[in-house]
């Protein structure tokens, strides 16, 4: 492991292969390259919001367009939009799933601060960006009232690949959960709709792959980090370029199980791995039964990094290990790690 006091980010090429990388994308084809994501769903919106540009919560997201007029989704507060699967409303353009293609790029803004959105990909088929994914605070011509760059999550129980030409600028934060969120519980977390004020990403399972094979960080234009970049699932493998603030990647851990109450219901059971609202882990750093510790979900889970990550801070945990470089190669400058603190 190659750990530097330097918080610099650069782009390097990708010397060796990894063959973990072949996740459960490699089953299915890859967007066209005008793609972008198909048969959304608004499905939860926190409280006082407004929900989307294109409605709230029952409205649909669909026909998005690589023009300037549809290619965006303005959001207001906390939202929950649900892509594909059962009752997925009919998309004349898009195939349903989030998938960007090479070609494609998707905006997100938001009308008021400390926004973010989940997007929910039920279609049964890994997300695939190949694209740019982007959150920005200026206006769009979908949000004319946009001025606000919400955080952005993906989570997908099928797996998530971010390929080598892909971009995901986001300078609010970012996270890549290879989980399945498709449930109230997760929904209301995510929102608000608890015992709380806090807004929490709600992890029960964390078994599929997420691949970074493209770069992370917070500016498509300016070379800035994103605030954090939040990995979680099964086997998590960086190819690619990281640049956040703070970084977490968990393969095969999730949080203790423990119980709240959530949407007015006691005694409910939470697995609160992050909170939205302050860009924070909830759970700690040890492996345990406490509430706040973390617990193994996939024993063979593996945290593999033969790209570059800069950030400030860095957690990097996995149930069978972490491995910066490939196994065999004697490359230093493959898989390097630069940052202030990292444990």
């Amino acid at each position: 492991m190659n750990t530097v006091v330097n918080n610099t980010f650069s782009i390097k090429p990708i010397v060796a292969a990894v063959s973990v990388a072949l996740t459960a994308a490699s089953a299915f084809a890859a967007p066209t390259p005008n793609q972008l994501p198909g048969g959304g769903t608004v499905t939860q919106v926190s409280l006082g919001s407004t929900g989307t540009t294109f409605g709230t919560v029952g409205a649909p997201i669909v026909n998005l367009g690589n023009v300037a007029t549809n290619n965006g989704i303005g959001i207001d507060g906390k939202v929950v939009i649900t892509w594909g699967g059962t009752g997925a409303p009919a998309d004349a353009t898009n195939p349903l799933g989030f998938n960007i293609g090479a070609s494609g790029k998707l905006q997100f803004g938001a009308i008021s601060a400390n926004s973010a959105v989940l997007n929910i990909d039920a279609s049964g088929n890994a997300s695939q960006i190949f694209g740019s994914l982007e959150s920005t605070s200026a206006p769009f011509p979908n949000c004319v009232a946009c001025g606000f760059a919400p955080a952005m999550f993906i989570a997908n129980g099928n797996g998530i690949v971010l390929g080598a030409g892909g971009r995901i600028a986001a300078p609010s934060g970012v996270g890549l959960i290879g989980a399945n969120m498709n449930n109230a519980t997760a929904k209301n977390d995510f929102v608000g709709n608890n015992s709380t004020a806090a807004m929490y990403i709600d992890v029960t399972t964390g078994q599929s792959t997420v691949t970074i094979n493209g770069a992370i960080n917070g500016s498509l234009t300016v070379n800035t980090p994103a605030q954090y970049v939040l990995l979680a699932g099964g086997d998590i493998v960086n190819t690619g370029n990281i640049f956040g603030n703070y970084t977490y990647a968990l393969a095969g851990l999730r949080a203790t199980a423990t119980t709240a109450t959530v949407n007015g219901v006691a005694g409910t059971t939470v697995n609160r791995l992050f909170n939205v609202g302050n860009g924070s882990l909830v759970a700690g750093f040890d492996i345990g039964t406490f509430p706040g510790d973390f617990e193994v979900s996939n024993a063979a889970s593996t945290f593999i990094n033969t790209g570059s990550i800069s950030s400030y801070e860095m957690h990097l945990f996995g149930a069978n290990g972490v491995r910066s470089g490939t196994a065999g190669d004697t490359n230093p400058l493959v898989g390097l790690f630069s940052d202030y603190w990292i444990n």
